[in-house]
């Protein structure tokens, strides 16, 4: 009992937080610092995710592509029967839209399509257009 009390005076003695009856030369030593652990980091699964949207046309005179455009405003061209992926999309429900179809081309796909983007995953859509040839 006596050695830790001893241990124990020592280790405050170094940091100057040993107590004494008489002041004394020791009593002036800063305090011991007090130590802590680092936090631990813990990163938050992204918040965002991906779209990859596909277009089939079938018929005969198919237009050169169209433009897909997310609620966001987030907007590119896509090819007839062609996929293009978009990135960085916030994750939960949103509406896609298809426009540029011409006259001669119908819909097969609801327009607007509603999706649902995952964080840190690919949503798939496609829409199918149908296109016959262009009147006289």
């Amino acid at each position: 009992m006596r050695a830790l009390r001893l241990l124990a005076i020592i280790a405050a003695a170094s940091c100057g937080s040993a107590t004494s009856a008489a002041p004394s030369a020791e009593s002036t030593k800063p305090p011991c610092p007090v130590t802590t652990p680092p936090p631990i980091a813990v990163t938050p699964p992204p918040a965002t995710g991906s779209l990859t949207v596909t277009t089939t046309t079938t018929g005969s005179n198919l237009p050169a592509g169209y433009t897909v455009t997310l609620d966001t405003g987030q907007s590119g061209t896509i090819g007839a029967n062609d996929s293009i992926t978009a990135t960085g999309i916030a994750a939960g429900d949103h509406t896609l839209t298809l426009s540029g179809v011409p006259g001669n081309c119908t819909l097969g796909s609801p327009n607007p399509q509603a999706v649902t983007i995952t964080a840190g995953s690919t949503t798939q859509v496609g829409f199918a257009i149908s296109c016959t040839a262009a009147g006289p």
